[in-house]
């Protein structure tokens, strides 16, 4: 006990050790259980939250991967259904082509015998009036000789 009086502890002492010793259940009772539940419930709704959100990370990632694979499958559709129709237009353009180049080719060859005809109708005339043409020559070239 003189070790109490030396620090100062008097008869109030225990009086005060009581009180604080209730005070502190008290407290506990009413406060610090009520805390400490708060605290678990809000740990709680934070791993709960967490997870949700763990769950809803893989979701849009799978969505995503949904949405890009979905965008590739068109993107290939698109090109596939344009290099078709690609190939038509240019096979109808084909088409075209070679019945435009057998006309203009029926039409050179209609004209390359009309002028042929007609060449060889004036290589007649010439033909025909070069006897009468040499003979005069002949005649003057004879006659004027003498």
């Amino acid at each position: 006990m003189d070790i109490l009086l030396d620090l100062g502890a008097d008869s109030s002492f225990i009086k005060q050790f009581i009180l604080v010793v209730v005070m502190f259940f008290l407290t506990k009772k009413l406060f610090l259980s009520h805390l400490q539940n708060i605290i678990e419930t809000r740990e709680e709704k934070t791993v709960k939250s967490l997870s949700d959100n763990n769950s809803k990370e893989q979701e849009v990632e799978k969505l995503s991967k949904q949405y890009h694979d979905e965008l590739a499958g068109s993107l290939r559709k698109i090109r596939t259904k344009t290099e078709d129709e690609k190939a038509v237009l240019a096979k109808d353009f084909d088409k075209k082509y070679h019945v435009e180049e057998q006309k203009i080719n029926e039409e050179v060859l209609t004209a390359r015998k009309k002028s042929e005809e007609e060449l060889a109708k004036k290589k007649s005339e010439v033909l025909s009036g070069a006897d009468s043409l040499s003979s005069e020559l002949l005649g003057k070239l004879v006659g004027g000789k003498q």
